[in-house]
């Protein structure tokens, strides 16, 4: 209890359960037109809405540890690609296997990094306005580019994911000790995280379809950015996961998350 109380990303995961609970208990209050525990639906909406600027205005400025971090993982592919070129003897195919592994996983950790550190940087350039410092004429685009961030962010950790739970495997192991070729210290699969950036993914595509629907009712005014093929892809996901999953359903995956962020906290 004392992760979950003393640390910083331990009182946010605390505080996001109570945001998303509040969020469901808003809409399942204005569907039944009638209030839930006595409090009214605008009330709990009111209180899911300053949760959530109490959380944005805790991490103001947490990109940069977020960049320092990357900036450590770049370190230590350079250092394993230096390692690589100072071998005096031919490497044996799992040997090559293992540098491979090595190097995929760490190069999809530094884009995701790189990903969530530009969104915790438009995160914070968010929060600031909103807290009147000063405004910006591009505001709508800033969301939209957030919203777009936080979701490749879930697409590339699901991939790493992906990634580690096909390549680095039991067999993997068993055949490295099998070659002697020592223990494994890169990345490993994580279904914990995996189930958790799996019900992360409707949270962000709400947003974007939100910003999407309202730029299409504008005509344009909102400007969408770049024609590239992954962000089309990305909306196109967006909007899918969005109208199938649906407010209520974003809202208690967002307590489902939460809950597994509690549970690591809790035990790593």
């Amino acid at each position: 209890m004392q992760q979950l109380f003393h640390t910083l990303n331990g009182r946010d995961r605390l505080l996001r359960l109570v945001q998303y609970l509040a969020r469901y208990l808003a809409l399942r209050g204005h569907s039944k037109d009638a209030p839930l525990l006595g409090v009214s639906p605008a009330q709990w909406s009111q209180v899911a809405s300053n949760i959530s600027f109490c959380r944005r205005v805790f991490f103001l400025g947490k990109f940069v540890d977020t960049w320092r971090a990357c900036l450590a993982e770049v370190l230590r592919i350079l250092r394993l690609f230096r390692a690589f070129q100072a071998k005096t003897r031919p490497l044996t195919p799992d040997e090559h296997t293992l540098q491979l592994i090595d190097v995929v996983s760490r190069l999809l950790e530094v884009l995701k990094l790189v990903q969530l550190g530009l969104w915790l940087f438009c995160d914070t350039i968010q929060t600031v306005v909103d807290l009147g410092t000063f405004r910006l004429g591009f505001q709508a685009r800033l969301s939209l580019l957030s919203s777009r961030l936080w979701l490749s962010y879930l697409v590339t950790s699901l991939s790493q994911q992906l990634f580690l739970r096909i390549f680095v495997n039991h067999q993997f192991f068993m055949r490295l000790k099998d070659a002697g070729q020592g223990a494994y210290t890169g990345h490993q699969f994580s279904p914990v995280d995996t189930l958790r950036n799996a019900l992360d993914f409707p949270l962000p595509s709400q947003g974007l379809a939100g910003l999407l629907a309202r730029e299409g009712s504008s005509n344009g005014s909102i400007p969408l950015g770049p024609d590239w093929r992954y962000i089309r892809g990305l909306d196109s996901v967006a909007r899918l996961i969005s109208g199938a999953v649906g407010p209520r359903g974003v809202a208690a995956c967002g307590i489902a998350s939460s809950c597994v962020a509690v549970y690591q906290t809790l035990w790593p």
